[in-house]
């Protein structure tokens, strides 16, 4: 949460604000996030809206083929960046909501949220030596990059 302290180790990052006033003029706080994402460069978003408020749906009600190529929706960006591979630690404790969403998918397959790669399998293997898709996760399958690969080889 914006102003609270971070865990000490994260204590000499970058510190970015996310709230109101960056939702009314979104362009510097989307660049700074999507510079950080792209150098995967570790920084502290510090989060003073809902971040529901980001998930509204947004329209653009001119022709298609009349948009240019940096044409983006400012809060599906946002949301996007501040979500996309980031632990949340506003309760305190460290969460990452992908490792929770693979737990509550996977649940029936033995996959549980947790262990040295924040995923762990139904046979007990840490997800980090699968290099696991998101979308696959959130389709509700497992589908390891490396597999793919082989597949499309074949």
């Amino acid at each position: 949460m914006e102003g609270s302290d971070p865990p000490a180790s994260w204590a000499g990052l970058e510190r970015v604000p996310l709230g109101e006033a960056e939702l009314v003029q979104p362009k510097e706080v989307i660049a700074r996030l999507h510079a950080a994402w792209l150098g995967r460069r570790p920084l502290i978003v510090e989060l003073g809206i809902d971040p529901n408020l980001l998930r509204v749906g947004e329209r653009h009600g001119s022709p298609v083929h009349g948009l240019t190529p940096d044409f983006d929706f400012p809060f599906e960006r946002l949301h996007f960046l501040l979500w996309a591979n980031n632990y949340d630690a506003r309760a305190g404790a460290l969460v990452w909501w992908h490792a929770v969403k693979a737990g509550r998918t996977l649940a029936q397959q033995g996959v549980v949220a947790g262990g040295r790669a924040d995923v762990v399998l139904g046979d007990g293997t840490d997800a980090a030596r699968r290099h696991t898709r998101r979308a696959s996760l959130e389709r509700g399958g497992w589908s390891s990059v490396a597999g793919s690969a082989r597949q499309r080889l074949r």
